[in-house]
Formats: structure tokens, C-alpha cells, sequence
């Protein structure tokens, strides 16, 4: 049989024609070829590109896991892949959550090292085989996708690299963060006292036995006796002949409680706490730290310092404000929060002294 032979002197693909109607020098089709990204007169021919060939299964065991998306990022020899095995069989392919049982995996393999390695693993991924990943670009190390599934995403390939559970959940991948949403409080809470209310056990209405208790009693929400305050703990200075804590004192005070609020002592034995109602005293957060005595010129102020070495007249004329914003670790920045509202110490606390009232209302 005559064997035919063809050299494609003319570099030019001709689909318009018959096959048989080609003419010399031309060709109808091509595999395994890719346009040249030279900067050189090359640019933008083709070349021939190697096949394709197994390289790792990235340790992965579990049966039907399928790629959804992949890019090769030229600069790293980095190849890096988004796997499957999860199918998402909803009328829209978009209302069912991944479940727990599913594989979900972002995935490396180095061209240079031939070591490959697991990114992100977890079913929080969301991935499913109803949604390629075509939206994918590396930037600055930064790998950025989205698969019309979730919301856009982002990580950080080398510290990924250097640490696989790095990235647990959504917030961490999200390009869209996490920002805060309230303002700076400048008026806090300080618990001045408190009082013993019972010794009895809520649930059974029964005397609790404190015998072999230690001396640390914490607050906690016990038997639906919940507490939207943080941080209080209490030290046991005396207890009665059953054990009970006979008196009390405040360890640290917490905040974020209510004049009024009961909260439950739990120690060992937690189904026998004890409850105590606070006495709670709201207080400014912005005090005049500079004066040593209060405007009556009589008392000291409890909020003198001596150490302190700022200047008491740098915003003497100033209203200012506060705000925040949180800043991660690819040194990226969230919104800013709500601001505070003016901040400043009145003179003389706002007290008319003297002939101040009169002078006030004479100078308007």
C-alpha cells in the first residue's frame, strides 16, 4: 500500500476543504500542539506539546473522585487540581449541601520535584461534578476560583503547602470577609456586687451537697440558666458546715452582664450550682486621667495616673472617633467598622462650679 507523506512547508490549517481536496503544505487537524508565548518572532505559532501521562494520585484512595477543575501555573511548575467525588442530584444542581460522607480536595503537583501534596480537604468545599471550575488564575501566589456553586474563593498556595489544615471552613476562603459590624463600645460594665440567692439545685429543688468542692467556682449556663456576659469567676473565701460557699470573691470580673442578672456557680458537680444575682454599674469608658483631684477639688479622682505621659492638650479641641477594621494574614484588610460616637472628657466633668453656670449663659 502507498504511503503518503506530508510536510507542512506553508504552516496553515485548512478545515474549509474536503480532506481530500488539501493542498500540499497545509493540514485540516492537529493534536498535542500549543501557541508559542515567546517573546521572540515565535510568538503566537505552534509547537508541539507533550501528551498526556499519569504523574499522581496524590495519596487519594477513595474510588470515583474526579477532576472539576485544574491550572498550571508557569512560574512554579505547579500544577494544581480541584477533585471530586461528590454529585449534586438536586432539581438545580445547586440546593443540596455537600454531605459529610463526600471528598472534596484542592490538590498540587510539582513538575520540577515530582512530590505532590494536599492543599484543602473537606466537604465545607462544596464541589460538585455538576460545576466545573473554569474561573481559576493564579495571582501573586494567590489561587483564586469560582464555580458558579459558591461564592468566589480564594488561598494561599504556599501556606497551604506548609500547612494542609491551614483552611477549615468557608470564612478562610471566602474573597468576601469577614467584617465588623459594631461599633467600638465605650461604656462597659463593672460588677460591684453581688448576693447569694440559693444553695438549692434548680432541677431537683433539693439542697445541693458542695462537700470535696475546689475553690475555683466559675460562671456557667447551667440547666437552661444561661448568661450573655463572659469572662466572671469567683473564688471560694468561706463555706458554711454543708460545704456551701458562705462568702466570695470576685476573680475577674467579666464583662458584658446586667444589673440584675442571675448567673449559676458551678464547680465539680455541675448539676448542683448556686445562684447569684449581679449587681452591675455601668461606666464611661473616656475619664479624665490627668487631674488628680474630682471638680469639687475635695476628692481624688480614681482615675488619676500618675505615669501618664501623653499630652492632656493634644485634642483638648478635638472630637474624634474610633474605628476598626481586622487585618489577615495575606496582609488583606477588612471594611472598616461603624464609628464610635464623639470621644472626649468634658472639662471639669461637665460640672458647673461657682459662677460658672452664670458665666456660661452670659457668653452663650
Amino acid at each position: 500500500m502507498a504511503e503518503s507523506r506530508n510536510t507542512f512547508t506553508d504552516s496553515r490549517m485548512n478545515q474549509d476543504l474536503d480532506a481530500r481536496l488539501i493542498q500540499p503544505g497545509t493540514y485540516r487537524t492537529a493534536t498535542n500542539i500549543g501557541i508559542s508565548r515567546s517573546e521572540g518572532d515565535s510568538v503566537g505559532s505552534l509547537e508541539n506539546v507533550l501528551g498526556n501521562f499519569k504523574v499522581s494520585d496524590f495519596g487519594i484512595t477513595e474510588e470515583n473522585i474526579r477532576v472539576i477543575g485544574c491550572i498550571s501555573d508557569v512560574v512554579t511548575n505547579n500544577i494544581i487540581v480541584f477533585l471530586t467525588n461528590y454529585t449534586d442530584n438536586s432539581v438545580d444542581n445547586l440546593s443540596n449541601f455537600a454531605n459529610a460522607e463526600s471528598k472534596h480536595y484542592i490538590a498540587l503537583y510539582n513538575t520540577n520535584t515530582l512530590q505532590s501534596s494536599i492543599l484543602v480537604s473537606g466537604n465545607w468545599l462544596n464541589f460538585s461534578t455538576t460545576h466545573m471550575i473554569t474561573g481559576v488564575n493564579m495571582v501573586e501566589g494567590l489561587l483564586f476560583w469560582t464555580d458558579n456553586r459558591n461564592q468566589p474563593r480564594k488561598i494561599n498556595v504556599n501556606t497551604a503547602l506548609n500547612n494542609s489544615s491551614y483552611y477549615y471552613n468557608e470564612d478562610h476562603i471566602s474573597v468576601a470577609k469577614y467584617y465588623p459590624f459594631e461599633p467600638i463600645s465605650l461604656i462597659y460594665s463593672t460588677i460591684t456586687s453581688y448576693s447569694v440567692n440559693s444553695y438549692l439545685d434548680p432541677a431537683s429543688g433539693q439542697r445541693a451537697d458542695y462537700t470535696n468542692r475546689p475553690n475555683a467556682w466559675k460562671v456557667g449556663g447551667v440547666n437552661g440558666a444561661a448568661t450573655n456576659g463572659q469572662g466572671l469567676t469567683f473564688d471560694v473565701v468561706a463555706t458554711d458546715v454543708y460545704g456551701n460557699p458562705s462568702s466570695l470573691s470576685i476573680n475577674t470580673p467579666g464583662d458584658g452582664y446586667t444589673n440584675g442578672e442571675i448567673v449559676w456557680l458551678e464547680g465539680s458537680i455541675s448539676s448542683n450550682p448556686v445562684a447569684i444575682t449581679l449587681a452591675v454599674q455601668k461606666t464611661a469608658g473616656m475619664q479624665d486621667v490627668v487631674s488628680e483631684k474630682l471638680p469639687d477639688a475635695t476628692n481624688n479622682n480614681p482615675y488619676y495616673d500618675s505615669t501618664y505621659d501623653g499630652d492632656p492638650e493634644f485634642m483638648k479641641d478635638k472630637f474624634i472617633r474610633f474605628a476598626y477594621r481586622f487585618k489577615f494574614d495575606d496582609e488583606e484588610y477588612s471594611l472598616i467598622s461603624p464609628f464610635t460616637q464623639e470621644c472626649f472628657v468634658p472639662i471639669q466633668d461637665g460640672y458647673f462650679k461657682g459662677e460658672d453656670e452664670v458665666k456660661t449663659y452670659q457668653s452663650s
